[in-house]
């Protein structure tokens, strides 16, 4: 398992990007508007590394955030 942590820069693009996400085998988590950007974490199941459509809103952070995985630190799972 992974953790990512995006910064989108529309609800759109967002929307965009979860289309074809495995809903059942990721975890989603919205975290919504901050700073004018759509923040959203996710647990990805059997990535490598960041999705395609996801990488150019990917974002690395130096602490855990606001929002974490309590099995999987960000900070140790992260890509």
């Amino acid at each position: 398992m992974k953790v990512g942590k995006y910064e989108f820069d529309t609800l759109e693009n967002f929307e965009d990007a979860k289309t074809g996400v495995d809903a059942i085998k990721n975890t989603i988590v919205e975290l919504g508007f901050n700073n004018e950007k759509y923040r959203v974490d996710v647990l990805w199941d059997g990535e490598e590394s960041h999705p395609t459509k996801w990488l150019p809103f990917a974002i690395d952070i130096e602490d855990e955030g606001v929002h974490c995985f309590f099995e999987y630190p960000y900070l140790e799972n992260k890509f």
